[in-house]
């Protein structure tokens, strides 16, 4: 059970980051990066020990100790990705280095092992798994082992808070009241984000209790492998299925198109600016669909909008979904009925067919073209035609 917990939580949390990667149809932004790199950060770890539990480790030995230093990059990447949505950062700054600084120590605290001799370091991982306490208690670089399990909970508790205290003050008063929605979703995700990363740390401290009040060692050992794994492979889970579920999250908050310096010496977020509502693009987009007519076409895609207006598709999301209320699809479907109205008040039934005024306003399909006059009109053509004769 625990098996299918940890290899669930890989393919979804590597399918979601795949997804923030490769999957946009507009340019890419710093968060969707550094949450893909937190997900596939979290996605080796949970493979690492996976590999180790089930003794897979055995047929790929180097793989043993790499997923270690690797703990070390995921709080830094946790809080900077919740910085960067409330923060709208578009770039990296050099100081936020010193957060990767713990990772390359324990690169360089491991290096003695990464270059140990092949039959050196394969006998050493069947005797891992013959007896997993020698994980924690066998010194494989340069540092004890056990200073893994003082330095990764403090580590994690440190961003956890650091990851409140942004959202604690952020205040959210000074966005737009037209954009409400979008923020309190986007917030929402931020706080299941960050009580998902609480989780890995309050699992640490059952560690350090258990392991105080345990009357042996031995049987702390026993509980020690489990409990943060599992807590990984469940935060893995709950994060990857939350935004897929959610994909609305991944535009982040309204202010998404302005472009602010901001670093950590000056950044107040009452003076967060949001007087740009996207007035100009709102008038774009209904300039170009009533004078060019682009729903005409049958394949219409919202990359082609987004090419033909010079907004990216993830903005021209946004705006269609909280200012306009309707997906791209309904967007379309609406102003393909109000041509269809006006072709049949022009009286184009006389001489033509239904199906014919259905082609040329764009629709593929005939079920498809009914499904969306009757969600316009409330109606039929047939009843829309006659209600234009009374």
């Amino acid at each position: 059970m625990v098996e299918i917990i940890f290899i669930g939580s890989i393919f979804c949390s590597l399918i979601t980051a795949y997804l923030l990667l490769f999957r946009k149809i507009s340019y890419q932004t710093l968060s969707d990066y550094t949450l893909a790199f937190f997900l596939i950060c979290n996605s080796y770890c949970v493979l690492s020990y996976l590999l180790l539990v089930s003794n897979w480790i055995i047929e790929v030995p180097l793989f043993y100790k790499t997923g270690a230093p690797i703990n070390y990059l995921i709080p830094p990447l946790g809080y900077l990705y919740v910085r960067s949505i409330l923060r709208n950062e578009k770039l990296t700054q050099k100081k936020d280095l010193w957060h990767f600084v713990p990772f390359l120590i324990f690169v360089i605290n491991y290096l003695p092992f990464y270059l140990m001799p092949y039959q050196q370091k394969n006998q050493l991982v069947h005797a891992v798994t013959q007896d997993l306490s020698m994980n924690y208690l066998s010194k494989d670089g340069l540092f004890p082992e056990y200073l893994n399990y003082i330095l990764r909970p403090l580590q994690v508790g440190i961003y956890v808070i650091f990851q409140w205290k942004l959202l604690i003050n952020f205040k959210k008063t000074s966005l737009d009241n037209p954009f409400i929605v979008q923020t309190n979703a986007v917030l929402k995700w931020l706080k299941v984000f960050t009580w998902a990363n609480s989780g890995v740390f309050f699992s640490f401290i059952i560690i350090i209790l258990f392991v105080v009040e345990a009357p042996q060692l031995n049987t702390a050992l026993d509980f020690i492998p489990s409990t943060p794994s599992i807590f990984y492979a469940a935060m893995l889970l709950l994060i990857s299925s939350y935004l897929i579920t959610h994909p609305e999250v991944f535009v982040g908050l309204p202010y998404i198109k302005k472009k602010l310096p901001v670093t950590d010496s000056n950044f107040k977020p009452e003076e967060i600016s949001t007087t740009t509502d996207f007035e100009n693009e709102i008038q774009l987009i209904e300039q170009y669909f009533n004078n060019n007519t682009p729903f005409l076409q049958s394949n219409i895609s919202i990359n082609d909008v987004s090419v033909a207006l010079g907004i990216p598709a993830r903005s021209l999301s946004f705006i269609l979904n909280n200012h306009f209320q309707q997906r791209f699809t309904d967007f379309i479907n609406t102003y393909r009925i109000r041509y269809v109205n006006e072709k049949i008040s022009a009286g184009y039934l006389n001489e033509f067919t239904i199906e014919s005024l259905a082609n040329s306003a764009g629709f593929s399909s005939k079920s498809t073209f009914h499904a969306a006059f009757k969600k316009v009109n409330q109606c039929t053509p047939k009843e829309f035609e006659s209600s234009l004769a009374n």
